[in-house]
């Protein structure tokens, strides 16, 4: 059975994101931007909408939701920044950068908190942060690649993501095992 998403005024799209394992959406709506340029973060809890603004943005979306409630996202800043954010639990935002990035981008969070995403330097990283460490960013290049992205995180720490090989045009996928996996329940 599909449901459509629709955020209540929104005038150019509503795109749904991200999913929790107890049925929490999270998302972008648009209200005149074209496809491409950032609107505004949603969450869905109960089958109500709220649009969540992190701190110093002018427009940001939700890319992903985990079953405690936290949500993480990137925005633009008033001042023209693109950083990653988080919103825990507690009603608690977080904006975070890589340092000495141009461009940070959270894409997934798990059941612990642990966050993956990425970061540009010229060219796209993959990262992953420990729970609530917003300073300690490990940085993820897949082998001999010439762009990273990290874009999922499970509840056992293992990634998923996309690399660029040195043939131009050519993508693939990823699976990065952790070895000392220690999983819980998402």
């Amino acid at each position: 059975t599909y449901h459509v998403q629709d955020y209540p005024g929104a005038t150019t799209g509503t795109f749904t994101l991200g999913i929790s394992a107890n049925g929490m959406l999270v998302g972008e709506f648009k209200l005149g931007q074209a496809f491409g340029q950032l609107g505004f973060a949603w969450i869905m809890r109960h089958g109500q909408y709220t649009q969540l603004i992190p701190p110093g943005s002018a427009f940001a979306f939700a890319t992903s939701v985990n079953s405690r409630g936290d949500v993480v996202g990137r925005l633009i800043a008033t001042s023209g920044d693109q950083t990653a954010w988080k919103l825990d639990k507690d009603g608690i935002y977080h904006v975070f950068q890589f340092p000495g990035a141009s461009l940070t981008n959270a894409r997934n969070i798990n059941s612990k908190g642990e966050v993956v995403g990425v970061y540009r330097t010229g060219v796209n990283h993959g990262f992953v942060l420990a729970a609530n460490d917003f300073s300690n960013f490990i940085s993820i290049d897949f082998p001999g690649a010439v762009a990273t992205r990290a874009l999922g995180i499970n509840s056992c720490g293992d990634i998923v993501g996309t690399y660029g090989s040195v043939a131009a045009g050519t993508g693939h996928g990823f699976l990065l095992v952790r070895d000392d996996a220690q999983c819980e329940d998402e």
